[in-house]
């Protein structure tokens, strides 16, 4: 299902607009969270796996960077390590048939 076609337009993104607003404020991140996951499901079965992977990874990231009350260059090495773990995943799913054939 491609944002082109139809049946996002008619069902999915009016579902996923009416659950939003229903939702308290709260909530309402999860809502969206939850509905990405979906679409991306719909779109591709066996790649949930990575985004579930790191939309974990993602989170544990942002906790251990809040937790560190050191330097702001440590910090950074955290947040540089994600985003190379984060490229590194992009790179591996693009590409690893690629250099197989």
């Amino acid at each position: 299902m491609g944002y082109n076609e139809l049946s996002y337009l008619l069902l999915f993104l009016p579902a996923a607009l009416i659950v939003y607003q229903v939702t308290p404020a709260r909530y309402r991140k999860f809502v969206l969270l939850a509905f990405s996951w979906l679409y991306f499901f719909l779109c591709s079965r066996l790649l949930i796996f990575y985004l579930l992977g790191t939309t974990v990874g993602v989170y544990l990231l942002a906790i251990a960077m809040y937790r560190v009350q050191e330097a702001a260059s440590r910090k950074k090495l955290l947040c540089a390590a994600g985003v190379a773990g984060l490229f590194g995943v992009l790179l591996y799913v693009k590409y690893t048939n690629f250099f197989i054939r």
